[in-house]
C-alpha cells in the first residue's frame, strides 16, 4: 500500500497518500520530504525496501509495546510451570 505504483521506491506523494489514508495525518510536502531526506541512504530523493526497514528498526519501543511483550513472556513462564 504504500508503494503504490510498485517501483520498489516511496516517493513525497505516495508517503502523503499512505499517511493521509492509513495513519489519518495530512502531512505538507515540506514535511513529506524531510521524512523521505531523513530515511534516503542513496541521496536520490526516494527511499528504499531497505532505508524503510533501517529507519523502522530505529523506532524506540513504547513502554506500553514492552509492557505487552513483558506480560507475553510471564504467560508463557506461567504455562509451562503448568501440569497437564
Amino acid at each position: 500500500m504504500l508503494d503504490k505504483n510498485k517501483d520498489q521506491k516511496i516517493e513525497v506523494r505516495e508517503l502523503k497518500y499512505f499517511m493521509r489514508k492509513v495513519a489519518h495525518i495530512k502531512l505538507s510536502s515540506e514535511e513529506a520530504e524531510a521524512m523521505i531526506k531523513f530515511a534516503d541512504s542513496t541521496g536520490q530523493g526516494f527511499v528504499t525496501l531497505e532505508d524503510f526497514k533501517r529507519v523502522v528498526n530505529m523506532a524506540p519501543i513504547s513502554q506500553e509495546q514492552n509492557d505487552g511483550a513483558a506480560s507475553a513472556d510471564a504467560s508463557e513462564e506461567s504455562d509451562s510451570d503448568k501440569e497437564y
